[in-house]
Parts: C-alpha cells; structure tokens; sequence
C-alpha cells in the first residue's frame, strides 16, 4: 500500500497527461459518434422524404401510362368484338363484287379508299375470288372506318393498325401499297406476331404485347410494339387484329416530368432496356446506354443499337432510386436523384454539428483540468482506506465464475462491503448459469460433460421432446413452458436421477448403475404427461436413446437418432439397437472420402449400354452410365452416388461425364450417345456455356447427343429449366424424359418441354408380360409420346418374351440385358458389329 501512495504522491502529476490525452480522444470520439448519429438521422429523413415524392410521382405517372395503354387495349377489344360479330354474319353482309379489282396480283377494293386512290383492303395468294372470299372481303370493308378513327383518334401512342386473315385477307391503315411494298405470295402466318397469338402460344384469346423495340429496323419508325388480339370464327383460329404503337406519347409523359431533387427518370423492360430518359446525357454518362427515344429522334446517330442497362450496383450507392412497375406491362419506370443532390442540406446540418462538438470538446479539457487539481490531495486522504479493499475486490473477481467456494470481502468502507456482497452475488448467479439451465433449474449441458468426464455415471439416457418446434408454433411459448414445467415436475420426482437438460426439447438422465429398468420405467411415466391449456390437451410426443458404454453421449445420441429415423415413441432405444446406424455414419464418411479421392485421380469413367431401335434392328444409340474403377475393380453407382450428392459435387460429376463422352463420341459419328443431367444442373448459370465450350473442343454434332433428365426429380424452378432445355434444343441437342411416369413433371411438364424420347420406367416394362397395370400404363405412355411427337424407349428389357411384347406395342427403342448389359468403350465397336436376328421378330 506504500508502494502505491508514493506513486500517487510523487508522480500524479507527470501521470496525469496520460488520462488527460486518454480522455481527450475519448471526448473526440463522442463528438465523432454525436456528429454521425445526427448526419445518419438527417440523412434518413430527408431519404424519406426523397423516397416518398419519387413514390407518389412514379406511382402518378404509373397510372398515367397505364391509362394510355390500357385505353388502346379496350379500342383493340372492341375492334376484335366487331370483327367476330361481323363473322357470324359475314353470310348476311352486302359483297358487292364489282368492287373487288385485280392489280398486279392484288385484289383490292377500288371503293374503300383512305389516301387518294390508295385501298385499305386487299387480298393476298389469291389467282380469283369467289363466294367465300368475298364475304371475308367485305367484312374486312364494314371495319375499314372503325380501324382509321381508332388510329386517327390516338395516333400520338397508335401509328399502326392492321387485320390479318390467314395469308389471304388484309385491312392495313396508313395505307399499304401492296403492288409497291409486298409480294402477291405474302404468307402472314409465317410471321412471328401471328402465331404469337395462336391458340398454342395464347390458349387464353388474350391481348398480347409483342415488342419490337430491340429490332434495329424500329429505332428508325419509334415502334415500341404491337398488341394483338387473335380472331377466331367457329372457336378456330383464323387470324389476328393489332395496332402497333409508337414510344412518342409515352416519352412525353417521362420528358414532362416535374422531378425535384434534381432528380431524372428512365423508362425501362425486365431486361434492362432503356426505353426513354427524361436526362438522356446523365442517363448515357451512367450506364453508356442511349434510350429507344433518343435514337428514334437523333436518326444521325453513331450508335443505332439499343443496349442493356448493366452496372446498376454502382448506380444505386451513388443515388437514390424508386422503381414503380407499370401494370399490364413488361415495363418499370424509375426516378433517381444523386444523393448529393438530395442530402445537400443535410451537409451542412452535419458541418454544424462538428462545430458544436468541437466547442463542448474544450469545455469538458478545461473542467478536466480544473478536476485533477482539486482531485490531487483527495487522492492521497483516501489512497490508504482504499487500497486494502480495491485488493480484495481485485482478488474476487479474478476468480469469478470459476467453480469454486471464494470468500466473502471484509471491509470498514460501506461501499466497498456491498461491491464484495454484489461480487459474491454475481459469482453464484454465474456459477448456476454455467452449469445450470435457467427454467427448470436442472444442470446444462456443460455440467453433463464434466461430470462424465470425471466417470460420475454408468448410463445414460436422453429423452427429446420431438413436436417441441410444432407446439410452439401452435400454441406459443406460454403453452410451451407449461409443458416443460410439467415434465420438469416429473422427472424431478425420480430419486438417485442425476437430471440434465442439455437443449431446448432434450433432457438427461444420469444414473450411477446400468439398470436400464429404471429408465425405461421413468420414460413410460413422463411419456403419459399430458397437460390442458387454455381448455385445448396437449401431449408431447417423446424420443428416447440410451447408452451403458462409453462415450455414453455420443452413444445414446446414435440410439436417440435410431428413435427418430423410425418414428419409435412408445419406448426407450438402447445404444445396441443403434450399431447398424452407427455402421452407416461410419461407412458414409468413408465412401465421402473414396469420392473425394476419386475426383482427385480422375478415376470416373463411362460404360455405355446400347439401345436398339425396333424399325432397323440395329444399334444406333449408347446411354453412357458412370462407373468407380479402383484398381482393377469397376463400382457400380448405386454405391457412390449418394455420397457425391452429400458432398455436393452432382453437378462436377455431369460435367465429367459430358467431357469424357463427348470425347468417346467424337470417334462415332453416325452414332448417338444420351447423358444423363438433373434439373438442378440446368438450373447452374454455366452450364450451357460449358456445354457449348465442349462441343467446339470436341467438334460435336449436336443431334447426335440426348440430354436425359431423371423425371423423378424435383423442377423447384419449371420456367428456369424450360427455357434452358430451349436453348438446349436451339443449339441441336435433343432431350428426353427418364424413368418416367413414377416422379413429378408427368404430361404436363412435357407439353412445355417438347422433348424428343420418353424412356418408360423399367417397373413397368420388367412386369409387362404379367401385369395388365403394365401394359396399359406403357400403352398410355406411347399414345400420349406420339400425341406430343415425341418417340418411346423401353427400359429393363431383360428377356426376348419383353422385347416381342415391347415390339407389338409400339414402343420406338429397347434398352436392356437382352440386347447388352453396360459396356467399356473399347467394346462398343464389337457390340454394333454383332447379329442381332435372334430379337428382331
């Protein structure tokens, strides 16, 4: 205590300039924290603010556009209506023929003029016109005033209006000419925008929008697109009514936007084009992307290409943004202001913060200074009486929380007295939280490693409340409680128990003996525990596992996960019962690591299995199947592929077995080869663009490679996965269904999926000389693949009895022992010379 004084006396002031500096960055470091805090709450306000106004003028304007394009939707739906009403009565209609003249090919109506001398009718691959095409003519006339007011009427946002009949009826207006703009042999319905609104591609006879922006050729006209009602007469599809519109009234509405902020607004499509910009310089400087509207206007312009909008992360630190998706339509429109712009004011707010604190900053330097020299003789009066129990409070609390018996502090000093009584408090509330569970007040977790650790038990049970999570979400915490409590009761009531609860929903029990008797006996009890709350019974469904050998943890925890996996709750399993559940944890570990290393040495390779088409009775398809070839043992996949899935590596496996048999398909060129994938492998952002660098390596033909994917898969993402097996057949590859009519996409999902073979379950094939459910499943299965143009494979052909009754079927391909198992590929040049005459009656 000497020591101590003496430092305080001789040194207080040379000490002093360490606290002084200390507490100095200590204030600078509140004024940095206060300035923040008021800048961050001034930023969000006027954030707010911000987001609020872009809300209500993008909202606004929204609507305003949603106005234009939906007033031209019901002008197009009553033009549709008229027309089908026409139709009906196209019998009753007034056909003059004297009006219908021949003009270089051209059948044109020299009455119904709109320009000069220039017709709105005319037919198209017509040598003469008789009863029939004459009544479609003339119906065609009765619309011929209806669709110019429609185009006259709105013809800041319409340009365009048109009325196809198959490839024989026309109404266009403006006029065409079709003796100087068309081909008397012009075939409409070879256009995309016609069979865009099909009975296929619209089943819903809805108004489609079919854009035309990203065309090269429509910058030049400022088409935006094209709605088009399909016409149908007698429920068939006969041809299609449109208007084509134009990005004028609609770049208005973003150009005539009052933005505060100095904010600006782009109209963009889900795909990230650039339709129109109130500020076509900022939005150019931004993104490097000039607006649909601007390149219509600038005709001199050096880029005329529309692009995407693609750096938008580093657009959004640097402003704020609101997007405001326009109903009906594939566009969003969005406001956007700097935020230096928006948070001006707020710099400044922040500047006079700074000011303050700096101010309150020197006031606190000086009252410190004035302290430490009114502080310097108290220091020295009360150094003496505090040294001794600063010590024994020091002495205290380094051992607080260690599991031992301390001693209270003994002080004259009041204060001090009831720091030590708080300190010794603090120390026992420790220790029970340490080894303790809070609710029940049984030991934890931590406590039942200890205390096997120092041998304390010969068995061990654990019992785990399996609906714990279900009650809770049913009936809440309170109900929860109630039945924890109620358990805690019970158990409480078992003597020579050592009682854990080691989780939320698990207890345990330690006894001394390896009577499992008794354990069994306390299940039985608590296992009958009901309670009655808020009028409603609950019950708690029990799990229980038991170990009397060590580790009797992890042993009893391998008997608890047997209860689980086999849904047993009426008693306790015993850590013997578990050895084959232990065996399987063991023997997945090891397979995890012959994977790993299989990977490593590239020991995976291909067998191909022939499959034998029934028209040739030859050959002309192998499915490649991955093996395990370690030494000279070759594994089969049933015991491996779970292990890959595990690890996670399903999709570098596909992309193995793609290399290694694009590389084996490359020497056969008249032959296909199928490679099975999953939908979760179309569902990576690479693969097609792995599958592409692949084909060029090897110089694939892609119609001579079949994608299969397992039927019994689950498609989480169908849109995702359809559009990829589009690109798939884009590039020329063909897909077919495994396994299928046992999983989940079914007819259904191949109407989407257009694929090119349907290989039939081997469940079914394997029993179709003796089960009836077989064949008619098989049958169905063949009729609907011819409906979609699709051809069958027959699985599990195992004997010449399934391969006739396959063939009297229908069924397009066999695969099977009968033709061969799963071959090496040095064996395949051997397999397609062989004579396959005993299978082909």
């Amino acid at each position: 205590m000497q020591s101590i004084q003496t430092i305080l006396d001789s040194q207080f002031l040379k000490r002093s300039v360490v606290p002084i500096a200390v507490f100095g960055v200590i204030l600078i470091g509140l004024v940095y924290l206060f300035t923040n805090y008021q800048r961050q709450e001034n930023r969000h306000a006027q954030q707010e603010l911000t987001q609020q106004a872009f809300e209500e003028i993008a909202m606004q304007t929204a609507l305003n556009i949603n106005r234009q394009f939906t007033s031209n939707q019901n002008a197009l739906h009553q033009l549709a209506q008229t027309l089908q009403i026409l139709l009906k009565n196209k019998e009753k209609l007034n056909s003059n023929q004297d009006n219908w003249i021949n003009t270089k090919g051209f059948f044109i109506n020299k009455e119904l003029l709109f320009d000069g001398n220039k017709t709105a009718i005319y037919a198209t691959n017509i040598v003469s016109l008789d009863t029939s095409d004459y009544q479609y003519l003339s119906t065609l006339s009765y619309l011929g005033p209806s669709i110019k007011t429609s185009v006259d009427l709105d013809n800041d946002l319409i340009n365009k209006a048109w009325i196809n009949i198959g490839k024989f009826y026309n109404l266009s207006y403006p006029i065409i000419d079709p003796t100087k703009e068309l081909s008397w042999t012009l075939d409409v319905t070879q256009y995309p925008f016609y069979y865009l609104a099909d009975s296929e591609h619209n089943p819903d006879k809805q108004i489609v929008f079919s854009p035309l922006y990203k065309e090269t050729w429509a910058i030049d006209s400022g088409e935006l697109g094209a709605y088009l009602m399909p016409v149908y007469e007698d429920n068939l599809y006969i041809g299609v009514i449109g208007f084509t519109l134009t990005a004028e009234a609609i770049a208005h509405t973003i150009t005539r936007l009052k933005l505060p902020f100095n904010a600006y607004a782009m109209l963009v499509d889900d795909d990230g084009y650039l339709i129109a910009s109130s500020d076509n310089t900022r939005s150019y400087k931004t993104f490097n992307v000039n607006s649909f509207y601007e390149l219509y206007q600038n005709k001199n312009h050096p880029n005329r290409h529309m692009m995407q909008i693609s750096n938008t992360d580093r657009f959004k630190k640097k402003n704020i943004v609101h997007k405001q998706k326009i109903m009906g339509t594939s566009f969003t429109l969005i406001v956007c202001a700097q935020n230096s712009d928006v948070f001006r004011s707020a710099n400044l707010l922040d500047q006079k913060a700074l000011q303050l604190g700096a101010l309150l900053l020197g006031v606190l330097i000086l009252l410190y200074i004035f302290f430490i020299i009114f502080t310097k003789k108290s220091i020295k009066l009360l150094a003496t009486n505090i040294i001794k129990s600063v010590q024994s409070a020091l002495s205290f609390s380094s051992h607080m929380g260690q599991d031992l018996s301390l001693e209270p502090i003994q002080t004259d000093i009041t204060e001090f007295q009831k720091l030590g009584d708080n300190l010794a408090l603090t120390h026992q509330k420790l220790i029970d939280l340490i080894n303790k569970d809070p609710q029940t007040g049984f030991f934890n977790l931590y406590q039942l490693k200890k205390d096997l650790e120092n041998s304390e038990g010969e068995s061990l049970m654990r019992i785990e409340l399996g609906n714990y999570h279900s009650l809770f979400n049913l009936y809440g915490q309170d109900a929860i409680d109630t039945l924890i409590q109620t358990i805690k009761i019970e158990l409480a009531s078992f003597q020579d128990i050592k009682i854990y609860r080691i989780h939320e929903n698990e207890f345990a029990l330690l006894q001394c003996s390896q009577n499992i008797e008794v354990f069994s006996n306390i299940f039985s009890q608590v296992n009958k525990l009901s309670i009655q709350f808020n009028g409603v019974p609950i019950s708690s469904h029990l799990y229980s596992g038991m170990a009397i050998t060590y580790p009797l943890l992890e042993e009893s925890g391998i008997a608890l996960l047997r209860a689980q996996q086999h849904h047993i709750k009426t008693r306790p399993i015993t850590c013997l019962e578990s050895s084959d559940t232990k065996e399987k944890f063991i023997s997945n570990m090891a397979w995890s690591v012959r994977v790993e290393k299989a990977f490593e040495e590239d020991l995976f390779i291909p067998y191909f299995q022939p499959i034998f088409e029934m028209s040739s009775n030859c050959i002309t398809k192998f499915e490649a199947l991955v093996r395990l070839k370690e030494g000279d043992e070759v594994l089969s996949p049933y015991l491996f592929l779970q292990a890959i899935t595990d690890i996670g590596k399903d999709n570098e496996l596909t992309r193995l077995m793609i290399d290694k048999v694009f590389k084996v398909a490359a020497n056969f060129e008249h032959i296909s080869f199928n490679i099975n994938i999953s939908f979760y492998d179309l569902r990576k952002h690479d693969f097609l663009s792995y599958i592409d660098t692949k084909t060029q390596e090897y110089g694939i033909t892609p119609s001579n490679i079949t994608f299969e994917l397992l039927e019994n898969a689950t498609m989480d993402d169908s849109k995702q996965v359809i559009k990829a097996i589009a690109s798939l057949k884009q590039r020329g590859f063909k897909i077919a269904i495994d396994d299928f009519g046992t999983g989940n996409s079914n007819f259904a999902h191949l109407m989407s999926m257009r694929v090119d073979y349907i290989k039939i379950d081997g469940q079914f094939i394997k029993n179709i000389i003796k089960d009836p459910n077989s064949v008619t499943i098989t049958k169905t299965i063949a009729q609907f693949a011819s409906l979609v143009g699709a051809q069958t494979v027959a699985e599990f052909v195992a004997d010449e009895s399934i391969m006739k009754r396959v063939r009297q079927l229908g069924i397009d391909y066999s695969q099977g022992y009968v033709i061969s198992p799963p071959l090496p590929e040095e064996q395949l040049h051997f397999i397609l010379e062989k004579d396959f005459s005993y299978v082909s009656k």
